[in-house]
């Protein structure tokens, strides 16, 4: 089959509309999400001029214990959340189970597929206030109370140039809770769960 030059010349103009047009429904996509969420914009700016091989982190003063993780064991089944109230204010670490192991106290909206990790910290909360979750890697984040789901109140990034996966606020009052991770794609976990300042 043969393709005459000016067949040549109009596929090429089709093809060079269809990519104008693409690229403005990407950008305008981009400007609007800009548009209806600064902190997107502040972040991707400050994110593009932070040379972190160079800058010299200043961690905030809740986070001190981050670089220093005490060693923890994260619970697997129920029966193992008694063992290991992580304490609040310290960062501490540990390994994760694989996804299929792990019999969480009440189902994570976000389990988590067939190659992830999960796990369980049990804590208690002395005075009632809001509280930041700060975890090292991605992963969901749920914490439970007598088989009730605690709705968060803010998410956050963490401090520029420190592996920092999620920070998510919960207000909570006095009692014992447990601390769900799921979907992770890392197995080793810091976490940090601190009253918000």
């Amino acid at each position: 089959m043969m393709i005459s030059q000016a067949d040549f010349t109009v596929t090429e103009r089709r093809r060079g509309t269809l990519h104008r047009h693409i690229k403005f429904l990407v950008t305008g996509f981009i400007g609007c999400l800009i548009a209806s969420n600064p902190t997107f914009a502040h972040n991707a700016m400050e994110d593009s001029k932070t040379d972190c091989a160079t800058t010299k982190v200043a961690l905030p003063e809740y986070m001190k214990s981050w670089p220093n993780p005490l060693p923890s064991a994260f619970a697997q089944k129920n029966d193992d959340l008694g063992k290991n109230f992580i304490p609040i204010g310290k960062t501490v670490k540990g390994d994760l189970y694989s996804k299929g192991s792990v019999q969480f106290v009440d189902r994570p909206e976000e389990p988590g597929g067939s190659i992830s990790y999960a796990g369980m910290l049990p804590f208690k909360i002395e005075k009632e206030g809001t509280y930041r979750v700060i975890i090292g890697e991605h992963a969901w984040i749920e914490i439970v109370q007598n088989h009730q789901f605690i709705k968060s109140s803010h998410h956050q990034r963490g401090p520029a140039c420190v592996n920092v996966g999620k920070m998510v606020d919960f207000p909570l009052k006095a009692g014992n809770y447990v601390l769900e991770l799921s979907a992770s794609g890392k197995q080793v976990m810091k976490v940090l769960i601190v009253p918000v300042p």
